[in-house]
């Protein structure tokens, strides 16, 4: 089990990671998209939330990293 893992994805429990490192050391492991963009909602004010939520999700779809970095950049400039 788990013979062609290439990356795995979790939401950052903190169990789960502990789990991961001691069965798969040597996998890479990332937090998922959504699990990001919810700890950035809950710092927002309500009103703010939708707006920053487009954004973000532009970032996060860029094709590319390249593309990612430019609308990051045009974000937060």
């Amino acid at each position: 089990m788990g013979k062609h893992l290439r990356l795995i994805t979790v939401d950052g429990r903190p169990g789960l990671l502990a789990a991961l490192k001691e069965i798969y050391p040597f996998e890479k492991v990332q937090y998922s998209i959504v699990h990001r963009l919810r700890k950035v909602v809950v710092k927002l004010k309500r009103h703010q939330r939708t707006l920053v939520m487009a954004e973000c999700e532009t970032i996060f779809a860029a094709p590319t990293r390249r593309e990612a970095v430019r609308c990051f950049r045009a974000w937060s400039g």
